[in-house]
């Protein structure tokens, strides 16, 4: 019986040895098969690699951001139909920025949570598209290949047009809200400057009034008005004929 059952070993081909060793056994090939799956991530589209990811990325933006954010499914034919498509869209949108989310249906808890989270975002069709100005979510859509998806991409051009409209509104209000600040900021610094001045005024009049008193109080009272000073008296004999007749005769 043993040398039968070498027999059937050297017959059996070193393929076959592997397959009937259950240590051998490799799981490389189903991860390389799902890392060919998970290439749903288009080169204009940063991963966002968890849900708390997509979290940050919407408590950092600031109100004049545009964002656009894909849900996709490593398993999902049409999110690889529509890879091309959205990162072709993308390149001609410079002023927004595109992330993605990638769900990977492997059993794994990662996978499990990335499952509930697209639930919770009502992302039950895939791909699925959000567009943000901001933190807060202007619209949303399914991405159906209909047309080669020629009509959710209008939809999505559409929906950029408006988060534009919506970001210049909200450039034009912070401007806006800057002017007024720094108008009352200047109208508080004027309202200082007068404030100062006023009080310059009244220390300065409250001085002159006490130097005008102790002047009072020094010479016994106001002066009396300078009066204009007399012409001195002429020296000498009146002149001839200045004072009338001399001596009963008449002007000499």
């Amino acid at each position: 019986r043993g040398g039968t059952l070498t027999l059937l070993l050297s017959v059996l081909s070193p393929a076959a040895a592997l397959l009937l060793s259950p240590v051998r056994i490799s799981r490389a090939p189903v991860v390389a098969a799902d890392a060919r799956r998970c290439n749903v991530v288009a080169k204009y589209f940063a991963p966002l690699e968890t849900p708390a990811a997509y979290q940050e990325l919407l408590a950092g933006a600031s109100n004049e951001s545009i964002s656009v954010i894909k849900y996709v499914s490593a398993s999902c034919r049409t999110c690889r139909a529509a890879e091309p498509k959205l990162d072709a869209f993308a390149k001609r949108w410079p002023g927004a920025s595109f992330h993605s989310l990638v769900l990977l249906k492997n059993g794994k808890m990662p996978g499990k949570r990335m499952n509930d989270f697209f639930k919770q975002r009502n992302a039950t069709e895939l791909p699925f598209v959000e567009v943000y100005v901001g933190p807060t979510r202007v619209d949303a859509l399914v991405m159906y290949p209909e047309r080669n998806f020629r009509a959710p991409l209008e939809s999505l051009q559409t929906s950029l047009a408006a988060a534009q409209r919506l970001r210049r509104e909200a450039q034009w209000q912070s401007t806006s809200a800057k002017w007024l600040r720094e108008r009352d900021a200047l109208y508080a610094l004027l309202g200082r400057a007068r404030e100062r001045l006023a009080a310059e005024r009244g220390a300065l009049s409250e001085l002159l009034q006490l130097r005008a008193e102790e002047q009072r109080g020094r010479g016994g009272g106001a002066h009396p008005p300078s009066r204009p000073p007399r012409s001195p008296p002429r020296g000498g004999a009146p002149m001839r004929g200045s004072t009338g007749k001399r001596n009963g005769r008449g002007f000499s």
